[in-house]
């Protein structure tokens, strides 16, 4: 997740965000959810567009994963 992770320059230092990924049973299709906004558009934007670029690993398949994103 680090290599695609890349918060827009001038957020808080306490900015956070939590994101939950459905992963699909076939790994491809999953589903991507702003759990806990950080109530600043660009850092949210940019959580959930990290998100979407995950290859998520085999043994989460079928699973959800709660993922907090901070600067």
């Amino acid at each position: 997740m680090a290599a695609h992770w890349s918060p827009p320059m001038g957020i808080r230092s306490d900015a956070q965000c939590v994101v939950k990924i459905i992963v699909s049973h076939d790994g491809k299709n999953n589903q991507i959810i702003l759990e806990q906004p950080s109530k600043i558009l660009l850092f949210d934007s940019a959580a959930k567009r990290a998100a979407t670029q995950l290859q998520p690993p085999q043994w989460a398949y079928g699973k959800e994963i709660l993922v907090t994103f901070k600067p």
